[in-house]
């Protein structure tokens, strides 16, 4: 397991809290994490997908980050501390881990690896000052869960799954996301995320200074990519069908 990068100056402590030693799904998740040792992991893919090439000397000094496993509703959530916002805390549904280990005991690991590396990317990421969409925030997430090998199986790009506007949040904004940096190049959601920490939010400013396009231009050719592929698709099925 490799250490904390050196990329970041300030460490932070990074801290396993089991709350119910006796549900189930305490111990395969503790396992799944290394007994915590993954969450280290998990900053790593932070660094290599959002701050590099940009930004490495402005990584938020986070002072700790604990992860709680408990019984809850919902998959995962991040918060910081109500007294110092640097200390951050990523709930994880023990709840939720059981009911995957329930449908596929072999995918567990691989799930909770994604969700924890979503969830750290919001202890680290740049947020335009609060100003960001909700949307841009959990698909850049997102973003490196995907470019970090984690994707779960049920992330099926179809036409209906792809979304209908840019900023729905979550894998549909990573795609776009990821359709972006193989068309205007490799670091531009690393320059996205620096960007947000130098300036606030403003739509046509940002998306133009960013990629010289609006938003919605780009929303525009993505889809007509992807609506040209499922076209391709399409027809090939038929062809083979008439063999």
């Amino acid at each position: 397991m490799s250490p904390i990068p050196p990329s970041i100056h300030h460490k932070p402590v990074l801290r396993l809290h089991l709350d119910d030693i006796t549900h189930s799904a305490t111990q395969i998740t503790n396992a799944s994490l290394d007994g915590g040792l993954y969450l280290a992991r998990a900053i790593e893919h932070v660094i290599s997908h959002l701050y590099k090439p940009y930004g490495l000397s402005e990584i938020p000094k986070v002072r700790s980050v604990t992860v709680v496993l408990r019984s809850m509703g919902g998959v995962a959530y991040t918060t910081g501390l109500p007294l110092d916002d640097l200390h951050k805390e990523i709930h994880l549904s023990l709840d939720y881990v059981q009911a995957v280990q329930s449908r596929s005991s072999s995918d567990i690991r691989h799930e909770i690896a994604g969700v924890i590396t979503h969830e750290m990317v919001h202890c680290f990421q740049h947020n335009g000052h609060g100003t960001a969409p909700g949307g841009l925030i959990e698909g850049v997430a997102d973003f490196v869960r995907l470019k970090s090998g984690l994707a779960p199986p049920h992330w099926k790009k179809t036409a209906d799954s792809r979304g209908q506007k840019w900023d729905e949040g979550y894998q549909k904004t990573a795609w776009f996301l990821e359709w972006l940096e193989d068309k205007k190049g490799a670091g531009t959601v690393s320059r996205l995320n620096a960007t947000l920490k130098a300036e606030k939010y403003n739509e046509e400013k940002f998306w133009k200074d960013l990629v010289g396009a609006s938003v919605q231009t780009l929303w525009n050719q993505y889809k007509e990519t992807w609506e040209m592929e499922d076209t391709s698709s399409d027809c090939s099925t038929t062809l083979k069908g008439q063999e």
